[in-house]
């Protein structure tokens, strides 16, 4: 067997061994063995001829009313690149094929989705994993789809959901603006109040004003009156004591308004 091994020029850690031509005796086991000046290590490699891949596991299936998931998890490629496709089978027959898929890696869990298919029909699927080298399938998989009612029933209760939604969200609308009109109203209420407090408030100090006026001019008047009148009292007494005396006349300046005087010329005999 003639080979060649070369390493990395970048990291010094990476070691490839590369042969052209392969015969049935140069696969088995091979011995890879590292060292340096403070040590040694062996690495056993098994070199196998490239395969087809190994059969996709774990297959799963989930039917819906028209269409289908399906979920299945890869196994060794065979030593090549693999992709998966989905076959739907109905019956005896080939009903569809699904688009390729490319491999994600080993061990990994893949899925698609199968559109168009039946109501209330049993359908067949597998998938089909392959490269170069051939093609490996899972085992069938069974499964019926939903009948009809059970698409409606789901509509239906979409429907209602989202009905529902609509119904609270107008709802909480309603509650919003009714408040916020019982809150204006309040406000404009309590705005006529406070103007017809101030109003009244107006009004009696008004009244008040008036009130003082009034008294004010009935007090002058009862004092001028008063006045008078204990003016008048002393000039009848003083003309009961002395009638004949002409020295006793009293002259009554009484001061109106107008300022015009008067002459008491009453003489008793």
């Amino acid at each position: 067997m003639m080979g060649r091994l070369t390493r990395n020029a970048v990291n010094d850690f990476t070691i490839s061994y590369n042969q052209t031509v392969v015969e049935q005796g140069d696969f088995g086991t091979y011995h890879l063995c590292v060292s340096n000046a403070f040590g040694e290590i062996t690495v056993f490699l098994n070199v196998i001829p490239q395969t087809k891949p190994d059969m996709p596991r774990n297959a799963k299936i989930v039917c819906e009313t028209t269409g289908a998931k399906v979920q299945w998890i890869s196994s060794f490629n065979g030593g090549d690149m693999q992709s998966f496709t989905v076959t739907t089978m109905k019956g005896q027959y080939k009903e569809s094929e699904s688009d390729i898929l490319a491999d994600k890696g080993e061990n990994r869990i893949h899925s698609t989705y199968i559109h168009n298919l039946q109501p209330s029909t049993m359908y067949m699927f597998y998938v089909s994993a392959r490269n170069r080298r051939g093609v490996t399938s899972s085992e069938n998989i069974s499964c019926t789809t939903l009948t009809e009612h059970h698409r409606s029933f789901s509509i239906i209760t979409g429907s209602a959901a989202a009905g529902g939604i609509t119904l609270a969200i107008v709802v909480i609308v309603v509650v919003v603006l009714l408040r916020r009109f019982k809150k204006r109203d309040n406000h404009e209420r309590n705005s006529d109040r406070d103007n017809h407090m101030r109003t009244n408030e107006d009004a009696s100090n008004y009244t008040t004003l008036a009130e003082r006026q009034e008294n004010g001019q009935m007090y002058e008047s009862l004092k001028n009156a008063e006045t008078t009148g204990n003016r008048n009292i002393c000039d009848k007494q003083m003309i009961d004591k002395n009638p004949k005396d002409l020295s006793a006349i009293y002259v009554n300046h009484s001061v109106k308004a107008n300022n015009t005087e008067y002459i008491n010329l009453s003489f008793s005999t």
